[in-house]
């Protein structure tokens, strides 16, 4: 086992049988693969990676994490909504707390939903991980690798959004981790 291996042995435990939105799409699919074997070469960061050397991972490296499961409920309070709400539970779309109004010229939703319909578009493929730098470190990595959900803001050309488009992450299990991916095009 190699050190890097090492290092991401606890981060990796719970991922083993995860199914994850998108399986049915290639190209996701191989994104995923390349920043499993990224991960798995370089890991976490550490403090002898110069932009992370004031920063202590050692508690969060040395924990068990499982991943976040669809479906977690939590009791939290939210303000009335008045416009568009995304609401993600653990790292899941709350479709009971979200308030999917329709903005013209505005689509909205959930990640999953819109990679359920994206088939073969190569807008979808070439916005996926377009804005994340060539040489990522082990977290973007792993964000890329175990994306759950997230949400899309895909803008008609010339769309005015009037208001707020609210967006809520919440946490609710101990030793979790919920990988989001937020995509505006």
């Amino acid at each position: 086992m190699s050190i890097a291996a090492e290092k991401t042995e606890n981060w990796l435990a719970g991922y083993a049988d995860q199914q994850l939105m998108g399986e049915s799409l290639p190209w996701l699919l191989e994104q995923r693969r390349q920043a499993l074997t990224h991960f798995e070469k370089i890991g976490l960061p550490g403090v002898r990676d110069e932009k992370w050397r004031y920063t202590n991972l050692r508690a969060l490296k040395s924990n068990l994490y499982q991943l976040a499961s669809k479906g977690s409920k939590s009791n939290i309070q939210l303000p009335q909504a008045t416009g568009p709400r995304l609401v993600f539970i653990d790292g899941y779309l709350d479709v009971e707390q979200s308030n999917m109004l329709t903005v013209s010229g505005v689509q909205f939703v959930s990640l999953e939903s819109a990679l359920a319909t994206a088939s073969d578009d190569p807008a979808w493929e070439n916005n996926f991980g377009a804005c994340l730098p060539n040489e990522t470190h082990g977290f973007t990595a792993l964000n890329t690798a175990y994306c759950q959900d997230g949400y899309v803001v895909k803008l008609d050309n010339n769309a005015v959004v009037e208001g707020v488009l609210e967006v809520y992450f919440v946490a609710s299990q101990a030793d979790t981790l919920s990988h989001t991916r937020n995509l505006i095009i």
